[in-house]
């Protein structure tokens, strides 16, 4: 696309042009085609709804009594075959489910007979379509094509098709859409003479244009592109190529540009060249400050590595302080509460012992009054069973004696259950204390750290008096380095000032050029 000329890019606008043209054209016929063919539906739409409602009304007279079914269609029918519409020209044609025609206003001759074989133009069993759509969807629309009455040719109909269930009829009306087809036709011929015009005029409008520019650039966009590219890349040899006696254009104001550009650039090389006279002096004057530069930088730095060890040694020191101080705490804590825990622990399993013996000399006391109780339990109920009748009810109660010296037996097998678990829970005492005396020992490792703590911040601290002692040499050096390195810059304050000089003239050499005044 950059390779076009411009005379062609254009044409290919005119042509995107004329082509929306179209587009817009065909859209915009279709759509009204569409709109008449919605008001011809809306139009059947609402004569069916007419026939309808004459039909419900003779229904509903069938249904009340006031006339037999036979005399309610017959009268219906009768109204539906003198209702006219459209000029006169659009009438009702009613069917039965089987495709027989029960009311046809224009043929009278078909009443009666079974018109599925019949065709449209087209070959289409037209009856069938309407009855199928009718079982299938209740009511809608269906084209076919027909001969029309004026013309005596086959034009294309839109019909509405509606089932009226209670009496399994299918009421039909339609209307030639061949006008509709027309305007369309009409439009499209339209299209194409605007789109002819609109091409017409954009040419012309592209030949005016194109000549303008062409007049205003001097040649082909894409040759000044270039020109500007090959400028401002650095290449002032080139010859820009313009009409004769043209002076006006883009490309002649580029050429007096390029003239000027050669001239300013040789005024900047001969400044260039006193300008490298300079430098050269001070060059020498910056050596020897960059050696001394060198010096203080490298004292400087040794410095600063004095600085961070000092800073880094007295940090140490504080942290080891802060941690010694906090260990000393933990440590009396830690001792305190060892010592308050393996207390309770030994007083926890002193008591847990004794009520553990307690609780077994219980167990076995109870479990020797159930099995008593359960002996006489027994005998009672054999005492009883020998007294017969007489019995009866002390043997009722030896039987419920005898279960609860069960149950007090089974209650005593579960106490003792928890009594061996508390037995567990002792010897897990016994491991917390030998936990409490592992602890004891790490307070007593934590004391011992300290001393070594105290002892690395006291070494830490002698240290530091060295340190500064070499931090106030460095400084010492650092301030005679500083004096020379003043000589030095006046030095470089004389060749800066010969350099400002010549930095005038070339300002002046290159202000022809006009910068923008955001670049300004």
């Amino acid at each position: 696309m950059r390779n076009l000329r411009l005379k062609t890019r254009l044409r290919l606008l005119a042509g995107l042009i004329l082509s929306g043209v179209i587009v817009i054209g065909l859209w915009g016929a279709w759509q009204t085609r569409e709109t008449m063919i919605e008001g011809r539906r809306s139009e059947l739409r609402d004569i069916v709804n007419i026939v309808y409602a004459v039909v419900d009304h003779y229904h509903l007279l069938c249904v009340s009594g006031a006339m037999t079914e036979a005399d309610a269609k017959r009268a219906a029918l009768n109204d539906l075959r003198a209702m006219r519409y459209g000029g006169l020209g659009g009438y009702v044609v009613v069917l039965d489910m089987s495709g027989n025609v029960l009311m046809h206003p224009m043929h009278p001759d078909l009443e009666g007979r079974n018109a599925s074989g019949l065709t449209d133009s087209s070959g289409h069993h037209v009856i069938v379509d309407m009855i199928n759509l009718a079982a299938k969807d209740g009511e809608g629309f269906l084209s076919a094509g027909f001969m029309k009455p004026e013309t005596r040719e086959i034009a294309p109909k839109l019909n509405n098709v509606r089932l009226y269930k209670a009496w399994e009829w299918v009421v039909t009306t339609g209307v030639f859409v061949d006008d509709i087809e027309q305007a369309f036709t009409i439009a499209l011929v339209r299209l194409v003479g605007v789109a002819l015009v609109v091409c017409m005029l954009s040419l012309l409008v592209i030949g005016t244009i194109v000549r303008s520019i062409s007049y205003q650039l001097g040649g082909e966009p894409a040759y000044a592109a270039a020109v500007v590219t090959r400028i401002a890349g650095g290449d002032l040899g080139m010859v820009v190529e313009t009409r004769p006696g043209d002076e006006m254009s883009l490309l002649a104001s580029m050429r007096r540009m390029q003239q000027r550009l050669v001239e300013a650039v040789e005024k900047i090389r001969l400044g260039a060249a006193l300008i490298s006279s300079a430098s050269n002096e001070i060059a020498d004057g910056n050596a020897g400050l960059s050696y001394r530069i060198g010096q203080q930088a490298a004292s400087l730095a040794e410095t600063a590595d004095r600085i961070n060890q000092l800073t880094v040694a007295v940090r140490q020191n504080a942290d080891n302080a802060t941690h010694a101080n906090q260990f000393v705490c933990n440590a009396s804590e830690m001792a305190a509460r060892g010592e308050a825990v393996v207390g309770e622990v030994v007083g926890t399993m002193q008591g847990i012992s004794q009520s553990s013996r307690s609780i077994v000399n219980i167990i076995d006391v109870i479990e020797g009054i159930a099995a008593q109780t359960n002996i006489l339990a027994l005998n009672a109920a054999v005492e009883a069973a020998r007294a017969g009748e007489a019995g009866r009810g002390f043997a009722v109660v030896a039987s419920e004696v005898r279960n609860l010296a069960q149950r007090c037996e089974s209650a005593a097998k579960e106490i003792k259950s928890l009594i061996e678990a508390s037995v567990e829970q002792i010897e897990a005492g016994s491991v917390s204390v030998g936990r409490a005396g592992g602890t004891i020992h790490e307070v007593m490792q934590v004391v011992v750290g300290l001393n070594g703590i105290v002892k690395e911040i006291s070494v830490a601290s002698a240290g530091q008096s060295v340190d500064i002692e070499e931090v106030n040499a460095a400084v010492t050096c650092m301030d005679a380095t500083t004096r020379k390195n003043a000589v030095l810059v006046e030095q470089a304050s004389a060749a800066a000032s010969l350099l400002k000089d010549q930095a005038e003239q070339l300002e002046v050499a290159i202000a022809v050029f006009r910068l923008p005044k955001s670049s300004s």
